[in-house]
């Protein structure tokens, strides 16, 4: 399953209303994957993300979703998403219900390809503002901090 398509419809599925203006809301978000033949609650994370209006970082994540994926199906109401796509790798289904102020959701996304099927049930609840622009930045500072550091211990390898 590629992970990088199930992460970017986690990241496109969290409360669609909670982008304002300029800002942003701190989510508090725990995933949790549940792949047959493996042990059940394997691989369950909690992180933080900070969902907000990043023109910049939406219209990259626009265009790779289009790449990867197509919405075949969309219902959305007040306290629930629902939504099927259809990607290169399979069928993926998400659904999630908020609470009546949208400041809590849980919900799962199932993929179905030829490799099988796994669900990832997800819980999530704001914690907060943040600033999307200045996290998005925080978050690419570390990537290439990390690609730094990796590509000096292969280094550090090939000489020794």
């Amino acid at each position: 399953m590629n992970k990088r398509i199930f992460g970017a419809a986690l990241l496109a599925a969290l409360p669609l209303a909670a982008a304002a203006q300029g800002s942003g809301e701190l989510w508090e978000i725990t995933s949790q994957m549940n792949i047959p033949g493996m042990p059940a609650g394997m691989g369950a994370q909690t992180q933080r993300v900070c969902q907000g209006d990043d023109p910049e970082r939406r219209a990259a994540a626009e265009k790779k979703d289009r790449e990867e994926c197509k919405v075949t199906d969309k219902k959305q109401t007040a306290t629930r998403l629902q939504v099927t796509m259809k990607c290169k790798q399979g069928t993926m289904t998400i659904d999630q219900q908020y609470n009546a102020d949208r400041s809590e959701f849980k919900g799962s996304m199932k993929m179905t390809s030829k490799d099988g099927e796994f669900v990832m049930n997800t819980t999530g609840r704001k914690v907060g503002p943040c600033d999307a622009v200045a996290a998005r930045k925080e978050q690419e500072a570390q990537v290439a901090a990390a690609k730094k550091q990796m590509e000096a211990s292969i280094a550090a390898g090939a000489a020794a």
